[in-house]
């Protein structure tokens, strides 16, 4: 039997589809957030440049999150991100709320009540 011609669907070229089109803007950072007492004190530990850095960073990716580099650079100047010791970021805990997320303006916030 002789080969059967490939469709138009069969034919494309997804690899160099993938290199051309990013779906989900790839320009983040990962930042990792004072989630809960662990995770506060993992920040703590890789404040030390002398840390074993790896094993911590593993054990922190449960508490990392990624940001676009707008609302890194935002962060950096209300002085809410830090570079850590160990070279990761750190968000600041009036910054991060576990209902709503990173939070550019930080907790100090006034509410008006009507």
């Amino acid at each position: 039997p002789e080969p059967k011609p490939c469709n138009k669907f069969e034919a494309q070229a997804f690899r160099t589809a993938s290199t051309l089109f990013r779906v989900i803007d790839n320009n983040t950072q990962d930042v990792i957030v004072p989630y809960n007492g662990e995770a506060e004190e993992l920040i703590r530990q890789l404040d030390d440049p002398t840390a074993n850095t790896a094993a911590l960073l593993r054990k922190a990716q449960r508490y990392t999150v990624s940001i676009y580099s707008g609302t890194e650079r935002r962060l950096y100047e209300n002085n809410a991100l830090r570079t850590l010791g160990s070279g990761a970021a750190a968000l600041d805990k009036p910054h991060y709320s576990n209902e709503y997320g990173v939070d550019i303006e930080g907790a100090e916030k006034e509410v008006l009540i009507f």
